[in-house]
């Protein structure tokens, strides 16, 4: 995809109902006076994925605008999680028929890693949110289209109420009528302050099932922790949610898998979330990364002065900064170019019938991901902290908010160590062993 060029107009999409992006968004075009380079590493799309895409760039740019500011206030995103609603961007993977915009992963990590570019707070809101819609499918109908109808028509946003696997479980205990009580404490739980609906994961008490739950987060019992507090991403509050016997009914719950599977299984079990959250995860903080060029490039031709013996009147002319910026870019561009791959592949599992993908190739495409997962993090990492390399000691001025990007970068990159994803790979291609299947797999 266009990775680091000026957002175009955006544009209706051709087969939804959905509106186009502002005028005014789409007027935000760069003060340089220059064609922008754009990334040349690209997957086959159709007009109507490119034309979301248009949207996506142009909703990123729109974010872009006020990101700096609102982290420094900590505002509620609601009005910007309105906005990806409005768009029909948080509704890009829900059914037609639906009112969706009937797309696949492979767009909409395309999409994640745009919004990101702007705000990675909201590329991470954005990412939870796609994840619960991709699961729907799960649900018996008339839930399903009931589900699906509230994020469409009442712009219901999605969000994370207690799926982290390394928390004890949350018990869910049966009170008659189909109706349970659920207690347990669960931590990383993003965007679930600002959702509509939350779901998690719950371990019955009498049978031992594992359960999906999906319910506003306003509900008596629950309680929001508010707690989070890292260094970046401010505005994805994954703080901690807690239940103290909140009540569930029939309409709020379904059954993931028999009393003898593991949290960790269960979700494995539940479909192609896996590895669709581990491309969705990765393309966040590659979007930061291109965000991070984006404003480095800007600045750098606004700003920049070039060094006294560089012989150059230009700072986007002297040979130091080209080189660096070229090879940042390399890296971003192999990385983008391992991501189509690898969310191809994942798109293929998800949609072939259950037992027709094999051991082999649900490890290739493990190892593919993993690949992605650690370039997007060299590239990310290296990128955000050499910026301030480039573009000179003015650019540390906090009212350009350079130190973001890096900020942002490692508090969610942390989610899947570094070491753990190099050692996947290379077990891989100096054993030929494919990583076990986990939650992080």
């Amino acid at each position: 995809m266009p990775t680091l060029e000026a957002p175009p107009p955006p544009v209706q999409t051709a087969k939804t109902n959905f509106p186009a992006a502002s005028p005014a968004a789409g007027a935000l075009q760069s003060s340089i006076p220059f064609a922008f380079a754009h990334s040349v590493i690209t997957r086959q799309r159709t007009p109507e994925e490119e034309s979301w895409l248009r949207i996506a760039r142009a909703v990123s740019a729109e974010f872009a605008l006020t990101v700096d500011q609102r982290y420094k206030e900590r505002a509620n995103p609601r009005p910007q999680l309105d906005r990806l609603l409005e768009t029909g961007l948080a509704s890009i993977l829900i059914r037609r028929e639906s009112g969706g915009g009937g797309g696949n992963w492979a767009l909409a990590i395309e999409i994640i890693r745009e919004v990101a570019a702007g705000d990675g707070s909201l590329g991470v809101l954005l990412m939870h949110h796609l994840l619960a819609t991709n699961g729907l499918h799960r649900l018996p109908e008339p839930v399903r289209t009931q589900r699906e109808t509230e994020v469409t028509k009442k712009r219901f946003w999605l969000g994370n109420g207690g799926v982290n696997p390394l928390d004890s479980e949350i018990t869910a205990t049966p009170t008659g009528g189909g109706r349970f009580l659920l207690n347990g404490r669960k931590t990383f739980c993003t965007g679930g302050a600002y959702a509509d609906r939350v779901g998690l994961v719950a371990r019955r008490t009498d049978t031992n099932d594992v359960i999906g739950v999906s319910i506003s987060p306003n509900r008596p019992g629950i309680r929001i922790g508010r707690d989070w507090d890292a260094i970046g991403l401010p505005l994805a509050d994954s703080g901690t949610f807690t239940y103290e016997n909140a009540e569930i009914g029939e309409g709020d719950y379904s059954s993931w898998g028999d009393g003898s599977r593991s949290h960790f299984g269960a979700l494995i079990q539940a479909g192609n979330a896996v590895k669709s959250s581990h491309l969705g995860f990765s393309n966040v903080y590659l979007g930061i990364a291109i965000g991070s060029l984006r404003a480095a490039r800007e600045y750098i031709h606004a700003h920049s002065r070039p060094w006294i013996t560089s012989g150059v009147e230009k700072a986007w002319d002297d040979p130091h900064i080209i080189f660096q910026f070229g090879e940042y870019w390399a890296r971003i561009e192999a990385a983008i170019a391992v991501s189509n791959s690898a969310s191809l592949r994942a798109q293929r599992i998800a949609d072939s019938p259950p037992g027709e993908i094999g051991d082999q190739e649900r490890g290739e495409t493990s190892i593919a991901i993993a690949t992605f997962n650690v370039l997007a993090f060299q590239a990310t990492v290296e990128v955000t902290s050499k910026i301030l390399d480039w573009t000179g000691a003015r650019s540390s001025a906090s009212k350009f908010g350079f130190d973001r990007y890096w900020r942002d970068a490692r508090t969610y990159s942390l989610h899947h160590p570094y070491n753990y994803k190099v050692h996947e790979v290379g077990d891989f291609g100096l054993n030929g062993r494919f990583p076990p299947k986990t939650f992080y797999s």
